[in-house]
Parts: C-alpha cells; sequence; structure tokens
C-alpha cells in the first residue's frame, strides 16, 4: 500500500468518510421519546446505528474499502468508469442520511447530531464530485 498513489480528492474522500463514519458512532443522532410524548430532564440518544442511517454508514465503510484498494493500486469500476463509483456512493449515503429527517426510528425524535451527518455527508459527496470531475478539457474530438 502506497498513500502517494492517491490524489487529493482521494485523501478527501477518505477524510470525510472517515470522519462520517466515527460521526455515526456518536449518540446525538436521535433522542428517544418515551410514548411520544417527551418529558423534561429524560434525553436518552442514540446513534446512526438506528432507523436507515445505518444504510450510510455501511456506505462510508465502502467508500473507505475503496479508497484502500487505490492504495494498494486496484481501481474498481463501474460502467466502464472508475471514478463514478465514488460520487455514487457518497450521494447515496447523503439521501439516506438527509431521509433519516423523514423515517426516524419508532419514539425517537430527529437531534442535532443528524445535521452534523449531513454536513459532513455533503463534505463527503464534494470530494468525490472532484474526484468524478474529467482531467482532460473539453474541446471537440480529435479528428
Amino acid at each position: 500500500m502506497d498513500g502517494r498513489r492517491l490524489t487529493l480528492a482521494d485523501v478527501g474522500i477518505g477524510l470525510a468518510a472517515g470522519l462520517f463514519l466515527v460521526w455515526s458512532l456518536i449518540p446525538v443522532w436521535y433522542v428517544f421519546i418515551p410514548g411520544g410524548v417527551p418529558v423534561e430532564g429524560f434525553a436518552f440518544r442514540v446513534n446512526a446505528w438506528h432507523g436507515i442511517t445505518p444504510v450510510a454508514g455501511v456506505l462510508a465503510i465502502l467508500a473507505l474499502a475503496l479508497v484502500l484498494l487505490r492504495m494498494a493500486d486496484h481501481e474498481v469500476r463501474i460502467g466502464g468508469r472508475a471514478r463514478v463509483l465514488d460520487l455514487a456512493v457518497a450521494v447515496a449515503a447523503e439521501v439516506v442520511t438527509v431521509l433519516g429527517v423523514l423515517v426516524q426510528p419508532e419514539f425517537f425524535d430527529v437531534a442535532w447530531g443528524l445535521f452534523v451527518g449531513m454536513a459532513l455527508g455533503l463534505l463527503w459527496v464534494l470530494a468525490a464530485r472532484a474526484r468524478a470531475r474529467p482531467t482532460e478539457p473539453d474541446g471537440p474530438p480529435p479528428l
């Protein structure tokens, strides 16, 4: 494995997906509401590994695996385009994270940590978009 093989976008993807994964383990994503009625002074919080958001955590693990594979000089391709896979994984994770606002675990309400997860997901998408951007300038095809 050689980290010098990675581009700046690869490092950004690894950092953003890694931060997202670590943040998904911290119990600030959802707050428990017993019986659907808030109780003053009672706050039981859970992490992202409840409801629909565990899918985003698994996608973060996949993104880190893709970066590690590139470090080992193995490029994973989808449809013949290697750079699109990172963007697809990041966008899917961000969509699932945003859906976490609408699809919460039963008796839980959204906490502030979910919005931080959305921001980290956006950084991840931006890094993946930088990698997916073509490296050659656009222009007419050669004759």
